[in-house]
């Protein structure tokens, strides 16, 4: 079991207990259930003694508010007012009060972050930041970092708002590697008003090596100093992972032959503006939490350090948390973890003078784990540690919005359409006697792994994720039973019913001006047959969500002059240097790629479904047909004009 002290330990650190037992027939661990709940039971209840003994000393308390006053009592929210802003050489382009505000923001602070929600004009404020901050000499090499899907709308809009501006755009072609040279010394030897870079090219100018060894070996520094305090074994089989990944990262750094190459910091940029900064959230972090639910993967993601070093130098050349700017309309989105990563990457010196070496110091001053029940995908009720909610939200806001002018629904009301009656229309599908038998043998797959319940010979991969299994059939069960099994029957009150159904009947109601629908579904989509590449592609596009910077780097860009698919043996080896993946990995995702393109096709079901109601072929399309931008542009024309009026498509390939 566990004794007090052990949990009281655990309750300072936030790091809910776990009673582990070994099994005397075959030696494998399990969590007790019952020790577990009888811990945790005590963990709650002396979190709640210990705030309550911390105050009842008068000594105490006065020592605790000394500490409060000295680091959080010392700043007042800053309101930022641009309406003085004329913004010298802009024309055809006006800003709204609160672009000019923002923009007045950045160059005050030398940076934040424009956390504005979609619609609110992110990119004239990122353009005409750039602009007056170098005509005011706060920056005077300012570079835009963005999606390369997005670059040819920011140079259009920089030509609109800045004619005479001195912009260097790079293509593709000039990076690459016989071209880059001479690039590099364009970008140093010249007085740019702006660069505009894709992310990926980005990651593609060297730092100097020194500077870079230096980062990495501050990382692996808190790596190893974690080490000590580790006893679960997996976790301290992933943290030597991590260690031994940026040992590698280092000596092949340090072993690199020296070259002429000009790097980041002899180019002279000194400001970075990462437009759909999101993409950049996977920093790696230290954490001692082990039994928290919805953490991000603490190892971060390469693209991630790479943008850190260039981050860390600017910082450095400053002296100061200065010379970065993030954009974004969802700086956080998914986890708690998220927002101190946004101060690691822009606020290191506030962080270490507040004493935040760790998420977990951050966390224990601004996040609450609390143990609630949930109600989990295979339809039971489980106790799941959590972040919940964050404390000290005042002081949290502050030190946010220092940097950060934020915008959304509530102080900006932009012109956008509104909601049929407001809100969601929610459609009822009820599971039919199929479903319902399926549903109980997914909760008994997930409770005893014997796949054949579900109809499985589980693989040796599958075994170790036998949760995320029952999740992915879930997800099938509900919307088609034939995602399981292509010999089930069509259910005519299923869900692809309802979807067709109320499409015909929106489709008729909109007929007189030609009204237009757009049905998402990220299952069943439809693969490219014709190539391992091409269905490879699709599958991690669709199935993965996988960032389209990241399908670019591997795939190349299909906009591109020129563009040929990549050779199989090419992307395995983008696979493995971008993604970090080892052939085997490789070789499942794969397999799963092929399994995927022979499934049960959603999209050709509801066509085929729609066809059969009146609606003429013609009018119904899949973005998925429509590859380059070119092509995406004229079906965009074809959709506003009505003679296409229903598009299906995935969340990556259809949404924003």
């Amino acid at each position: 079991e566990r004794n007090g002290v052990k949990i009281l330990l655990n309750a300072l650190h936030l790091n809910a207990p776990v009673i582990k037992k070994t099994n005397k027939l075959d030696g494998s661990t399990y969590t007790d259930i019952v020790a577990t709940e009888k811990a945790q039971e005590k963990y709650e209840s002396l979190r709640e003694e210990f705030i309550n003994w911390v105050y009842r000393d008068e000594e105490r308390r006065d020592l605790l508010t000394k500490i409060y006053n000295e680091r959080f009592n010392t700043t007042i929210k800053r309101t930022y007012d641009g309406s003085h802003l004329t913004l010298p050489g802009i024309s055809g382009v006006s800003l709204m009060p609160h672009q000019s505000s923002a923009v007045w923001m950045l160059m005050l602070n030398n940076g934040g972050i424009i956390d504005h929600i979609v619609g609110a004009g992110k990119t004239y404020i990122m353009i005409a930041a750039a602009m007056e901050m170098k005509r005011v000499g706060v920056a005077n090499k300012p570079t835009i970092i963005a999606l390369k899907s997005t670059i040819p709308q920011i140079i259009k809009s920089f030509e609109k708002a800045y004619p005479l501006a001195k912009v260097l755009a790079p293509s593709e072609k000039e990076f690459d590697s016989k071209n880059r040279k001479k690039l590099f010394g364009k970008i140093a030897n010249n007085d740019w008003d702006c660069i505009i870079l894709s992310h990926e090219n980005y990651g593609k100018i060297p730092h100097e090596k020194e500077f870079e060894a230096s980062l990495l070996e501050s990382e692996i520094g808190e790596l190893e100093s974690e080490r000590e305090n580790i006893t679960d074994k997996k976790a301290l089989q992933g943290l030597e992972k991590r260690i031994n990944n940026l040992q590698t990262r280092l000596a092949s750094l340090l072993n690199s032959p020296k070259d002429n190459t000009i790097t980041f910091q002899q180019m002279g940029i000194d400001h970075v503006m990462v437009d759909e900064s999101q993409q950049f959230k996977n920093l790696s972090y230290v954490t001692k939490q082990r039994s928290v639910a919805g953490l991000s993967k603490a190892e971060g993601s390469k693209r991630a350090l790479n943008l850190l070093v260039g981050v860390r130098y600017l910082q450095n050349k400053y002296k100061a948390d200065k010379g970065v700017t993030f954009l974004s309309g969802t700086p956080i989105s998914n986890s708690m973890v998220e927002m101190y990563l946004l101060m690691k990457y822009l606020r290191p010196a506030k962080m270490q003078e507040l004493g935040f070496a760790s998420f977990d110091s951050w966390a224990t001053t601004f996040a609450s784990p609390s143990n609630e029940i949930e109600f989990t995908v295979t339809g039971q009720f489980k106790q799941r540690n959590r972040f919940r909610e964050f404390i000290n939200v005042p002081e949290l806001s502050i030190m946010y919005t220092e940097i950060a002018d934020v915008r959304t629904d509530d102080n900006l009301v932009l012109d956008k359409p509104k909601m049929k009656g407001g809100k969601y229309t929610p459609v009822v599908c009820e599971m039919d006697d199929v479903q319902k038998d399926f549903a109980q043998r997914i909760i008994d797959f997930a409770n005893t792994k014997n796949g054949s319940l579900v109809g499985l010979v589980l693989t040796e991969k599958q075994k170790s994720a036998t949760m995320l299994l029952a999740t992915t059939l879930a997800g099938k069960m509900a919307i088609d039973m034939r995602l399981i099994d292509k010999n089930h029957d069509y259910n005519p009150t299923g869900k692809i019913a309802k979807v067709v159904d109320n499409a015909v009947k929106i489709y008729n109601e909109t007929s007189e001006f030609k009204g237009t629908q757009l049905i998402f579904s990220d299952i069943g989509t439809p693969k490219d047959k014709s190539n391992i590449v091409g269905n490879l592609k699709d599958y991690m596009q669709d199935d993965l969500s996988t960032e389209i910077d990241t399908i670019h780097e591997i795939f190349g860009d299909e906009n591109e002059e020129g563009y040929k698919k990549p050779a199989i043996k090419v992307v395995r080896e983008r696979l493995s240097k971008t993604l970090e993946l080892t052939d085997i990995q490789i070789d499942d995702m794969l397999v799963d790629a092929a399994n995927s393109s022979e499934s049960f096709n959603v999209y050709e079901e509801v066509k085929k479904r729609l066809i059969e109601s009146g609606i003429p072929e013609e009018e119904i399309v899949f973005i998925h047909s429509y590859k380059t931008q070119v092509q995406k542009e004229s079906l965009f024309t074809k959709v506003q004009n009505g003679e296409i009026r229903i598009v299906l498509g995935s969340t990556q390939k259809l949404g924003t």
